[in-house]
Order: C-alpha cells, then structure tokens, then sequence
C-alpha cells in the first residue's frame, strides 16, 4: 500500500510520517528528495542555475536555497519556472525509490504530491490541516510573517483526500488521530 500525505508547510505532514514511521512504514521524503536533486553535481542544480543565475550559488558551489526561495516565493511566474525543473526530477527519483522498495508499506510525504502527479501513484491520500501553520514555520524556518504568509500561500493544497486529520491539538491527541486513520484505511 502506498499513502500519500500532504498538507501545507508546517501542519504536521513530517511528523505524521515520522509516527508512521515507528509503525514499521518506509517514508519517501519528498522535501528531502527535492534538496537532493539540487545537490552540486546534480542535473537539477545546473538547470536551476541555468535558468535563474549564479548569483543563487554559495561560495562553495551549494544551492543558495534561502535567497532562491525569497525571490521565488515573491512571484508566481518564477515559482512556475522552479516547479518546470523540479518537479519531473522529484516524480522519477520518487518512482525509483518505490521500485526499490515495492513489498513494503510506503508513505510519501510531500507538499507537491498533486503538482507532481505523485498522487496517481498512491492507493490511500491523508491531507493534514493546522491552524498553527504560520507560527510553527516562522519558529522553525526562522522566518519573518511576511516570509512565511508567502511560503504558505504559494502552495496549493486540495482537501480532496480520502483521509483529512486535524493537527489543532495536543501530539498525542495527534497520533490517536493518526492510528484511527490507520485502522480505517489498513
């Protein structure tokens, strides 16, 4: 079985996957995966690079990610730009990694699940909503609000799962939540 999670930033998609996790599920991390292909030496990186300048590289030849994400979360136009290259490279590397990994019970957690098309690939979908998203991300990301309202605005999330838990609460009030959509879904 493989079950996609998705939500928008800082609602509680990680550690969802992470609980998941300790149940004996393999999790495919899609943020990971998409810090990975833009990896110096990656073909991701180059056409980033090509397409934006190299005034987004580090000294040491690294993905400058927070100035990218500054200047792509600030117009629609570029987001689109980023997410032409990203996007392909995340749904291949995400099809390998469940090949590799075909007898198991998988999760796949991604904010993108829909933009990628990952979503055709999955047999049960979970979105997980917060109300507590800005402040999580701005503590975390060490983000200003304005930063962070446009992070979150810019993801396009779809309550259209088959599955939607609430993470409004307490963290074990959160797993019980998660272990009765396990029983609902398994």
């Amino acid at each position: 079985m493989i079950i996609g999670v998705y939500g928008r930033i800082g609602s509680g998609k990680t550690t969802l996957c992470n609980y998941l996790r300790t149940k004996g599920f393999f999790v495919i991390d899609g943020d990971k995966i998409s810090r990975d292909i833009l990896m110096p030496g990656k073909k991701g990186l180059s056409q980033v690079i090509e397409a934006f300048g190299a005034e987004y590289l580090n000294l040491d030849g690294t993905l400058n990610r927070k100035k990218l994400g500054d200047y792509v979360f600030s117009s629609r136009e570029a987001l689109r730009k980023l997410n032409d290259i990203t996007h392909p490279l995340i749904t291949e590397e995400i099809q390998a990694v469940i090949g590799q990994n075909a007898s198991r019970h998988i999760v796949i957690e991604g904010a993108v699940l829909y933009a990628t098309k990952i979503i055709d690939l999955c047999d049960k979908t979970v979105v997980v909503t917060s109300e507590n998203t800005l402040p999580r991300i701005m503590m975390r990301d060490f983000l200003t609000e304005e930063q962070a309202l446009s992070r979150i605005h810019a993801q396009e999330v779809y309550n259209q799962a088959d599955v939607i838990i609430e993470n409004n609460g307490t963290l074990p009030e959160f797993y019980q939540k998660i272990d009765k959509m396990l029983k609902s879904i398994l």
